[in-house]
This record gives structure tokens, sequence and C-alpha cells, in this order.
């Protein structure tokens, strides 16, 4: 790698969000990247520069003398939830916070994007604001907010330091492995029930639209925090049906009991502890995640403008 150029950290670079913004960023700059993740990015060129090692070991880095790091793009964290345990989204999510501000510091950086998550609220069905106080109920979510508070007294501290925060909604699309995954193979097998209720709000956005909010609102003067979902709020059904259209899907799909489904899955997990089935996802099945659109203005044009036309971009990026 070059040195005497300009350079961006990403932390998590190799993930699912990582990798598309590291692709997007090669196509339209010609920043150097210097991707720091436990798992090595599999996309090869010459401009990345991948270092492999745990976020709260981040003091024993060192940057190639000559490169000016003008910006840490901090994606690393623990999403899947559920999927660890409570301590360990403190350790990589709050704690591991801490290591990047002192990375930014250490090597005098004053640009920071965070991607956090709508999860700092608990769930809702009234639509969080902005301007709301956090009340995350999720060491997910809790480990989040505090990491927001931690950047937050970062950027007061410092003369010229700049940050922003996203919070995206559930993010979809190639290589996700995940909800929406998951949603569109029970669909095409007749295999997917609402839980309860059809009208269940579930804010999203399409990785890629993701990728383009990251790049335009990292060069703007506007708000320091953006709501990272379509302003068009989606209910579950509506997500079905989405599905049905892109897909070509022509079955219907049932309603089941919320109480009777959590205690099946309850019994369930206590049985097969490693199973998929669990009852916070069942939960997740019925409960909003509603946040207020920060895209609904004439600050940001949509690139994938509904759910119809991400899906199918997606689709023609990776068969389900």
């Amino acid at each position: 790698m070059e040195t005497n150029s300009e350079a961006w950290i990403l932390t998590g670079g190799s993930g699912f969000i990582g990798q598309h913004l590291i692709k997007y960023l090669l196509e339209i700059t010609e920043i150097k990247i210097i991707n720091i993740d436990i798992v090595k990015n599999p996309i090869e060129d010459e401009r990345i520069l991948d270092i492999n090692i745990d976020i709260l070991r981040l003091g024993e880095i060192s940057i190639p003398h000559g490169l000016n790091i003008s910006k840490i793009i901090h994606l690393a964290a623990l999403a899947k939830e559920p999927g660890y345990q409570w301590e360990e989204y403190f350790r990589t999510n709050a704690a591991g916070t801490l290591e990047v501000i002192k990375l930014a510091e250490r090597i005098d950086c004053k640009e920071i994007i965070f991607t956090s998550t709508m999860m700092v609220f608990r769930a809702s069905e009234s639509q969080k604001l902005i301007s709301d106080i956090k009340d995350g109920d999720t060491a997910y979510g809790i480990s989040k907010s505090i990491a927001e508070e931690e950047l937050i007294k970062w950027e007061i501290r410092g003369d010229g330091r700049k940050l922003l925060i996203i919070r995206p909604g559930v993010v979809f699309g190639a290589g996700e492995g995940a909800n929406f995954t998951r949603m569109i193979k029970s669909s095409k097998k007749g295999r997917f029930f609402f839980i309860g209720r059809k009208s269940t709000i579930k804010g999203c956005i399409y990785v890629k639209e993701l990728v383009n909010i990251i790049s335009h609102y990292h060069s703007s003067c506007g708000s320091n925090i953006v709501h990272a979902v379509y302003p068009q709020q989606y209910s579950i059904s509506d997500i079905y049906e989405s599905i049905s259209r892109v897909y070509g899907i022509n079955k219907p799909a049932y309603t089941l009991s919320y109480p009777a489904m959590m205690a099946l899955a309850g019994i369930y997990n206590f049985i097969f502890p490693k199973s998929f089935i669990h009852p916070r996802r069942i939960q997740k099945l019925y409960y909003s995640t509603n946040i207020e659109s920060s895209l609904d203005s004439e600050d940001y044009r949509l690139v994938y403008g509904n759910l119809d036309l991400a899906l199918s971009d997606w689709k023609k990026e990776e068969d389900i």
C-alpha cells in the first residue's frame, strides 16, 4: 500500500455491511482502506490493508508511516440476537468503541462514522424520533446506546471533531443470511406464519441503500444522527406481500397465536438450547420496531425507492 496518501479505517469491514461498503468505496473513490476485523476480508484489492485483530486490542496496531487517516468508520459489532451472552454485547459494542476512541485520539483522526441501531429504542408501536429518550431494553440496544454516548463525549472533547451516528433498521441484502433471508426461504416453502397479527411495523433498509446513505451523509453538514429506514412504514404483511410479488410466490400465510408460540418456543428452546426456534425470535415477529426516517426529505434521494425495487435488485445478485 502506497504511503503519503489519505486512508480510512473500517472496523468490522469483513462483515455483511462492511463488505458492501468496501466494494462501494473502491468503486467511487481512490481512497486507501485499512480494514480491522477478526476475520480476513475476502475482497482482494491493493488498496486494502487487512489487519486481523480483536477490537479490544486496537492499542497494539500501528498505522503504516505516511498514511493520513482522515476517517474511521466503526462497523464492528455483535448484532445477532439471540446469539451471544449478555456481557458479550457490552464487551464488543461498548468496550470495543472505547478502544476505537483511543485509536482515534492516538492517530489524531477527527472524524468517526458509527453504525448504531434502531434498537437503542425498545420495541414500540409508537414511532421513535431522534429527539426521543433512548430506552433500549436488550443487551444489543443498551450496549450500542452506551457506545453512542462515549462517541458524543469524544466529539465534544476536541476541536474540529465530527461524529456521524447512523441508526439502521433491519438491514437486508446479498450475504445477509438473517431475517429477510429466512423470511424469503420460508415463504417460498409455504412455511411462513405471522405471529399474533399482520400489522407489526419493521423499520428496514436495503444494504446498498445504507452504503449510499453513509457516503452521502459523511460529507454533508446536516444532522449528526441519521435514522436509516425507508420513509414508508412497512408492516410485516407489506414485507411478505413484496417478497411474494418479487419472487412469484402465491401461497397463503396464516396467523398463529402469540402466547401459544411463545410457550412452544420456550419449551423447544429448553429442550434444544442451540435450536433456531427461540422466544426472542417470536417476539421480534410480534413487536414493532418503528423509528422516524431521516430519508423523507430533499436532503437525500433514495436510490432504491421502495421495498420491491430493493428486493428485485437483491434477487439479481443472489439466488436464495
